[in-house]
């Protein structure tokens, strides 16, 4: 191998930067990736680091699982640069080295199972010629974002994200001429330098099997999950109130009007604030006039807080007053009708003059 190609082939990971940033609270995973110099056929092993958010956390089976922040790290040795320097392929100054890149990410127990995204990013390097005629270059450092995605959870089990394992990526164009080529990786970086030199990167999870000018051979290797501490996110069924078929109570055991009021006390059984409406009814049937019937007294909306019980005035309607006048003790009916979930309904005396 000619030094200006073993140059050529230790640049361009450079400028591969990866898939998954995030804030500080996620999860980075540092996934050593054995990657194919398609220049020479030789393995070299390249860290990328993936990072990113995901959530919400747990997640219902069948919801959404968003993945934001997402990003892909790569840090290229310091002596690189002066390296390509000295043969000719960096010049004085600040370099750039643009480069398509297509990753692969994978996500267990969703659909889809994997999303690829095509990426475009710049590796920089500034070389600074030292007064002896040595070069000093800046470290090259690549990060490259990627677009925000969404993932269905499916029925059970923990959804998490890591770099997708090999084959996982689909024909891709390549180079000026675009000829669509098939990776072997996860990962497939394609750089442009000076020149017209292009160069192209296969990268999956694992090793190479020696380090220095490359290996013929290398280890297969399973990404570390990102994103939700390495742990991942737990599908968990919404947990069902057991009190949601029937969410309110009475708790009044007697009732006594004042004037055109009566006090009732209602509770919410639910962890959600209950409301609905209550009614209060003569027990039984009674003449109005020259008819039988069961008479309305009062009526009225209620809004209570989750887990509470609180006190409701109902304001008796005028002909049940006219009715209640007089009267010591009246057989009744207090019914509450919520917006959801079964009726309720206590037999009640309701006492007063």
């Amino acid at each position: 191998m000619t030094p200006r190609r073993l140059l050529t082939a230790l640049l361009i990971p450079a400028a591969l930067a990866a898939v998954l940033a995030a804030p500080a609270a996620a999860a980075p995973a540092k996934v050593p990736n054995a990657c194919q110099y398609k220049f020479d056929g030789y393995w070299r092993t390249l860290d990328l680091t993936t990072d990113g958010v995901a959530g919400p956390n747990p997640v219902a089976p069948g919801g959404t699982i968003g993945l934001t922040q997402a990003t892909i790290h790569a840090d290229m040795p310091t002596w690189i640069g002066d390296y390509g320097y000295n043969l000719g392929l960096l010049k004085e100054g600040r370099n750039e080295i643009p480069t398509r890149i297509w990753v692969a990410i994978g996500g267990t127990a969703t659909t889809p199972g994997v999303q690829v995204h095509a990426l475009s990013a710049t590796a920089v390097t500034t070389i600074t010629v030292q007064p002896d005629g040595t070069p000093k270059s800046t470290p090259i450092s690549v990060t490259v974002p990627m677009p925000d995605t969404s993932w269905q959870a499916g029925a059970d089990g923990v959804a998490s994200f890591a770099q997708a394992g090999p084959g996982t990526l689909p024909e891709i164009p390549v180079g000026p001429s675009g000829a669509l080529v098939k990776p072997t990786g996860s990962v497939f970086i394609s750089a442009q330098l000076e020149g017209g030199l292009h160069y192209d990167l296969d990268c999956q999870p694992g090793h190479a099997m020696s380090s220095g000018s490359g290996s013929e051979t290398f280890t297969v290797g399973t990404a570390t999950p990102f994103a939700a501490t390495g742990i991942g996110i737990p599908i968990v069924p919404p947990q069902v109130d057991p009190n949601a078929k029937r969410p309110a109570a009475i708790r009044s055991t007697k009732l006594r009007r004042s004037g055109r009021r009566v006090k009732v006390r209602i509770a919410c059984l639910t962890a959600t604030p209950c409301a609905g409406k209550i009614e209060l009814v003569t027990a039984n049937r009674v003449r109005v006039g020259k008819r039988r019937k069961v008479l309305a007294l009062a009526s009225r909306r209620y809004r209570i807080g989750p887990r509470s019980a609180a006190n409701v005035q109902l304001t008796l309607r005028s002909a049940a007053r006219r009715f209640l006048n007089g009267r010591k003790r009246t057989s009744v009916r207090l019914r509450v009708v919520p917006g959801t979930g079964e009726k309720v309904a206590k037999r009640l005396a309701l006492r007063g003059r």
